[in-house]
């Protein structure tokens, strides 16, 4: 490959030694030359180019696979969609380019031909093409939107899924046959999850997908990992561990877990935050943003994006308990209230205790006057019985 390179350099260099010496023959530098000279001087230019692209072969080389390379990191980020869109954009470009300068082409001028009519169709066709690649671009959602919908199963394609055992392969086997025979329809696919960052980090989600709660795929995106890995970077030791337990967390998840996880690595340059940009990915995908995040939750209900909210789950788990239950509870500081006491619940339910404010440090009998749900959590409000004061 390597020789037969160098032949194609100096091919290259014979024939631009050619050329030179035709230019030169044209302006007429050969007339005053006798013969043989100008036959000697158009080899000896072969030559000289021939040999000199033959020599500088290896450079030319090296320069050629560093662009290669350095173009192909460049176009593997790039997803294919986005190839494709802007491939049309620009054919539509040019196309446009084409008919505006089909008159210009025919312009001619003394001395200067139709010189400027081909400068001008250049330009043309480079600011159209250009224009027609950043349109389509930036017009890539709606464009994939008028295209048949796929099924997420395509984003996980050519991925090992999980081992499953000989029950499981026997249920789905079931549920094959259920599908030839035209029993289940398009809503029995399982619709796709996509995990944000806070979540991940929270830890719970793990738990409930170990508990089989949260049928699959799972949908981590890049930007998430990406976000996650600064986290696990950052100055601060809380955020440090924080972000460092949110990677081990989803390489356990990745490890143990018997659904699906697929790390998408779609690029979305319509919007620069990540919240955004998983917004976006979840529309594409038509499934479920899991997050705990309350700015996120909002956000997502304004635009119609359906969520599920661990924090949701969490106050729908807690015990249900109404007016007038008795309940012991063991106070441990003061409330804001005059007089109040405060305790928990092993779920983290706040306890508001009336009068309890001198029963802090002993654990008391109480009687449940009203329960109050708000955006943070559950409030329980007791009455500290009588016998339990001072």
């Amino acid at each position: 490959m390597g020789r037969f390179f160098q032949m194609i350099s100096g091919f290259i260099g014979g024939l631009l030694g050619l050329a030179l010496a035709l230019l030169l023959r044209g302006l007429g530098l050969f007339k005053t030359l006798t013969s043989p000279w100008p036959i000697i001087i158009l080899v000896a230019l072969i030559l000289f180019g021939f040999i000199l692209f033959y020599a500088l072969s290896p450079f030319f080389s090296r320069t050629l696979r560093k662009t290669q390379d350095s173009m192909m990191e460049r176009f593997e980020k790039v997803p294919l969609s986005d190839v494709v869109i802007a491939t049309g954009g620009l054919l539509v470009g040019l196309l446009i380019g084409t008919i505006l300068s089909s008159p210009i082409l025919s312009l001619s001028m003394d001395f200067l031909g139709n010189t400027i009519g081909v400068i001008l169709s250049v330009i043309i066709h480079l600011f159209l093409g250009i224009l027609g690649v950043r349109i389509a671009l930036s017009h890539k959602e709606d464009i994939m939107s008028l295209l048949p919908a796929r099924t997420p199963k395509v984003a996980g394609e050519g991925r090992t899924k999980p081992k499953k055992s000989k029950r499981n392969q026997v249920f789905v086997a079931e549920e094959e046959e259920e599908e030839e025979e035209g029993d289940l329809g398009p809503s029995s696919q399982p619709i796709p999850k996509i995990l944000d960052t806070s979540v991940i980090i929270d830890g719970r989600i793990f738990e409930v997908m170990k508990a089989g709660f949260l049928e699959g795929p799972i949908i981590v995106s890049h930007y998430v990992l990406e976000e996650l890995q600064h986290i696990s970077d950052s100055s601060d030791a809380l955020r440090r561990n924080r972000g460092r337990g949110g990677l081990d967390l989803l390489h356990e998840m990745q490890r143990m877990s018997d659904l699906e996880i697929i790390i998408d690595n779609t690029e979305i340059r319509r919007a620069k935050e990540v919240d955004a940009k998983l917004l976006i990915l979840t529309r594409k995908y038509k499934g479920y943003i899991v997050t705990n995040d309350y700015n996120l939750n909002k956000v997502a209900s304004v635009q119609n994006i359906r969520v599920l909210n661990v924090n949701d789950l969490a106050n729908a788990l807690k015990p249900i308990v109404i007016p007038g239950e008795e309940m012991e509870v063991s106070i441990i500081k003061s409330g804001k209230e005059p007089g109040q006491g405060l305790g928990y619940l092993d779920d983290g339910t706040m306890i508001v205790v009336e009068d309890g404010y001198e029963a802090i440090g002993r654990k008391v009998e109480t009687t449940v006057t009203s329960v109050l749900q708000t955006s943070a959590g559950k409030m329980i409000f007791t009455r500290i019985h009588p016998q339990d004061k001072g």
